[in-house]
């Protein structure tokens, strides 16, 4: 009996068991972003949307079993898989367009409208390398923009370029290495700060149609150094602590996914996705030929989201980011 039961399980029962494991892990560390404790979890909790090709071939086979073996443990298996597998990417998945409230009315987000009160822009330069063209063309219609891994070369070709006759306006420096983190503007910024992090993130206020929001260049380090990841983000979480019901704006290379624990603090303190609120779902950043994760993000509170789009920009591994925002009601 037991060797014609080990005949009548198929040997793909183990890889797909092994795997569904696996898979299983990050969406664990999702649920639970409090066990993100060391450098190899943190990796792990980044993969959590492609896990979904995972449960897909899982729960084929699960419904292949049950159709072959009319077992009810198979139903049960496929249930959870499709389970599981719905809330770790249901975040993901796009959704519609928001609504602005207007007096008493109600009236369909149009970013090409009046719902555009504000336009930011986020890029990775690695290392100053991007494209100064396709940076001044990325930038050409934004109000705010935030550059990171911005060297003195790269600040020198922006200088000579259009781009600082739109934008008159920064703070923050450029760097040799990878921690330059500078923010600009069209209109005056005052209030500068400079967070306590091993890479510099740079807040300023800036004067907008919604009256003044603090806008922050966030580039913490990346998570293969971990302890100074955790640093650089708990120092993001302190300035939005410290910021009160001010409007804000963090955008740039969070060097996390929204399943990580630095982003689940942010988004604990009232901090919502342009990407996720606007409707634009999983929006990969990294690396920029094929983008997988996406760890560049524009956050904000006291706005409303309208549009997240992407942009290629020559020279650098990250996508250029772009949010639109309109005046959230009092």
């Amino acid at each position: 009996m037991n060797d014609s039961r080990s005949k009548g399980t198929p040997l793909i029962t183990y890889p797909m068991v092994l795997a569904a494991i696996c898979a299983f892990v990050p969406v664990a560390l999702a649920w639970f972003p409090d066990l993100q404790g060391s450098k190899l979890l943190v990796l792990a909790a980044s993969f959590v949307p492609h896990t979904v090709v995972v449960w897909v071939l899982v729960l084929i086979f699960c419904i292949w079993r049950l159709i072959s073996t009319k077992r009810l443990r198979y139903l049960v298996a496929a249930i959870a898989v499709t389970a599981v597998a719905f809330t770790a990417v249901q975040p993901y998945l796009p959704g519609p367009k928001p609504e602005i409230i207007r007096g008493t009315q109600v009236v369909t987000t149009d970013p090409k409208a009046e719902s555009r009160a504000i336009k930011i822009t986020a890029i990775n330069l690695m290392y100053g390398q991007a494209n100064t063209a396709d940076i001044v063309a990325a930038t050409a219609d934004s109000d705010i923009v935030m550059l990171v891994e911005i060297t003195p070369e790269a600040f020198a070709s922006l200088r000579a370029s259009a781009f600082t006759k739109r934008f008159q306006h920064w703070v923050g420096k450029s760097r040799s290495d990878a921690g330059g983190s500078m923010l600009f503007a069209t209109k005056p910024l005052t209030n500068p700060v400079q967070l306590d992090s091993r890479f510099d993130q740079v807040a300023a206020t800036v004067p907008t149609k919604c009256g003044d929001v603090t806008a922050l260049a966030v580039h913490p380090v990346p998570p293969t150094y971990y302890r100074h990841w955790v640093h650089d983000s708990r120092a993001l979480a302190n300035f939005v602590q410290k910021a009160g019901d001010t409007r804000i704006i963090l955008a740039g290379d969070f060097n996390a996914t929204n399943d990580h624990i630095s982003m689940r603090r942010l988004f604990g303190l009232g901090l919502q996705s342009a990407a996720q609120k606007s409707g634009a779902g999983w929006q990969p950043t990294w690396r920029s030929r094929f983008p997988l994760l996406g760890i560049d993000h524009a956050l904000s509170r006291g706005l409303i989201p309208t549009d997240f789009t992407r942009t290629t920009i020559n020279g650098t591994d990250h996508l250029a980011i772009s949010a639109t925002y309109a005046c959230q009601k009092s």
